[in-house]
């Protein structure tokens, strides 16, 4: 993958992220201190928890989505061996030593 398509693809998943991110941080936020308070938050601490969420979101959905697409590109540039390789041995190499002629 060439460094623009990265940087398009890593931007493009970050912001598919974003707003669920944002929402679960809010959702959590927003629970963690009703359960502190023990009362429900008001319309104006609610929209500072939203606000504090949105912030929050974008890097985390920018770690993700980095993290992700570097997993994505190293996974497709592994060479992947073929099944028909796998058990012959190239010309030339002598085949391994057996146990039984290797104690005598």
């Amino acid at each position: 993958m060439t460094g623009e398509g990265y940087a398009l693809w890593t931007l493009a998943l970050a912001a598919a992220l974003w707003w669920p991110v944002s929402h679960l941080v809010w959702v959590l936020s927003v629970r963690r201190l009703e359960r502190r308070l023990e009362r429900t938050l008001s319309a104006a601490a609610r929209a500072g928890q939203r606000r504090r969420a949105w912030l929050l979101a974008a890097p985390v959905a920018l770690a993700f989505a980095t993290l992700f697409n570097l997993g994505a590109d190293y996974g497709s540039s592994i060479a992947k061996p073929n099944s028909h390789h796998l058990h012959s041995h190239p010309v030339g190499d002598p085949k391994p030593p057996s146990l039984v002629s290797s104690l005598l």
